[in-house]
C-alpha cells in the first residue's frame, strides 16, 4: 500500500442513524497498488446521458467544478471578493436545505508548515461548506492531504436522503490533490493528472482528459460535458510562470477563475 494516498485507509461508515460510532477503518488499495497485482480496471469512458450530480476536475495548475441538480436547478455561480459561490438565482423558491448555497473555489495562501507549498497559493475546490475548513487548514500550514483528510472526516457525508458525499480537490501550480468522503470511504490523494470525482456513479478518483488549460475553458468544457442536468460551472488556473501578470498573488503565482451559468 502506498502510504502518500490516503484512499489506503477506508472509513467504515456509521449504521444509518448511527454518526457516533465510526467503526473501524479498513485498507483500501491505491490504484498503483492494483495495477501492480492486476486488479486495476480503469472505468469506461462516461456514457452519455449520465446522471453523475456535482463534479470537480483537478490537476497540477488547473481545477473545475459543477453543478448537476434534478432538484434545485436554480443555482449559479457568482463572484466576491476572489472567493466563487453556488447561490440560489433571484427567482430560486426559498428553501431550509444547507447544502444549497456554498463557497465552491477559494485561494489561499499556506502557512510555512506546509510541505512543498510554503507562501505558494493554491485553489481549493469543492461541493459544500468543507471548503471552507480545508482553506483554513492549508493557511494554518496544513499539508494539502492532510488539510483534505481531517476536513472531510470531520463534516462526513452530506446528511440527506441519498448520503451524498463531499468532494473536494487543492490545486498548486504543480501539485494536485483531491478527496471524498462517502459513506463507505475516505479516499484522498495526490494525483499528477486531471482527475475527475463526483458525488454519484463516478465517485471513486478517476482520471479524465481534460482538453482546456484555461479557467475559461475549463468552466465552459465542464459545463458543456455530457453528463445530464448542467446548472452551472466554475474553473481555476493556478500558474507560476506569470506572477506579475493580471491575478498575480504575493507569493508570484497568478491565479485566475472563470464563470459559466449557461446564460
Amino acid at each position: 500500500m502506498i502510504y502518500r494516498e490516503m484512499s489506503q485507509k477506508a472509513l467504515t461508515s456509521p449504521k444509518e442513524g448511527n454518526h457516533e460510532n465510526m467503526g473501524a477503518l479498513k485498507p483500501v488499495l491505491s490504484r498503483d497498488c492494483r495495477e501492480a497485482t492486476g486488479s486495476y480496471n480503469p472505468k469506461p469512458p462516461p456514457d452519455t446521458g449520465m446522471y453523475v450530480g456535482r463534479f470537480l476536475v483537478v490537476g497540477p495548475g488547473i481545477g473545475g467544478y459543477r453543478v448537476s441538480s434534478r432538484s434545485f436547478p436554480n443555482r449559479q455561480v457568482i463572484e466576491r471578493d476572489g472567493t466563487l459561490t453556488i447561490s440560489p438565482t433571484p427567482d430560486a423558491p426559498e428553501t431550509d436545505n444547507p447544502y444549497i448555497a456554498y463557497n465552491c473555489v477559494r485561494s489561499v495562501t499556506p502557512g510555512d508548515a506546509t510541505d512543498r507549498t510554503a507562501g505558494t497559493e493554491l485553489a481549493v475546490v469543492g461541493n459544500g461548506s468543507h471548503v471552507d475548513p480545508i482553506t483554513e487548514k492549508l493557511s494554518l500550514g496544513y499539508p494539502a492531504r492532510d488539510a483534505l483528510a481531517s476536513s472531510l472526516l470531520a463534516l462526513d457525508f452530506e446528511k440527506d436522503d441519498y448520503d451524498t458525499p463531499r468532494i473536494a480537490g487543492v490545486v498548486g501550480a504543480e501539485t494536485a490533490h483531491v478527496g471524498t468522503v462517502r459513506r463507505d470511504a475516505l479516499v484522498v490523494r495526490e494525483v499528477a493528472e486531471p482527475t475527475l470525482v463526483a458525488t454519484y456513479e463516478r465517485d471513486d478518483p478517476e482520471p479524465w482528459k481534460l482538453a482546456s488549460t484555461t479557467a475559461d475553458g475549463v468552466a465552459r468544457e465542464l459545463y458543456e460535458s455530457d453528463f445530464e442536468h448542467a446548472v452551472c460551472a466554475a474553473g481555476v488556473t493556478v500558474d507560476a510562470t506569470d506572477g506579475d501578470g493580471e491575478g498575480a498573488t504575493p507569493g508570484g503565482v497568478t491565479i485566475k477563475t472563470a464563470i459559466e451559468n449557461g446564460t
